[in-house]
């Protein structure tokens, strides 16, 4: 069982407020290690070791929030009938 399957059931009795805050530093806790090892490993900067995890986070979040705007402007133009008058339908 891994470290973090073990702290997290260890605080996973806390209330929603306290649970949160020691799971983000927690999180914290594992992106540090994280960071070291590809700095290590790819002898890269600390910056660009960042880098190669927070890259595909932002990227999937804008994805993500693209994804949803796209969607909410295809409802919101469904119900007010936002494309009738692109298509030529008269009502």
């Amino acid at each position: 069982m891994s470290p973090y399957l073990i702290i997290s059931a260890f605080f996973g009795f806390l209330p929603d407020v306290v649970g949160s805050i020691v799971g983000s530093l927690f999180l914290i806790y594992l992106l540090y290690p994280l960071t070291e090892a590809i700095k290590s490993a790819n002898n890269f900067s600390t910056g660009r070791a960042i880098a190669v995890w927070l890259l595909p986070i932002v990227i999937l979040f804008l994805l993500v929030v693209a994804l949803f705007a796209a969607l909410l402007s295809l409802v919101s133009a469904s119900i007010t009938g936002g494309f009738s008058h692109i298509l030529g339908i008269v009502k």
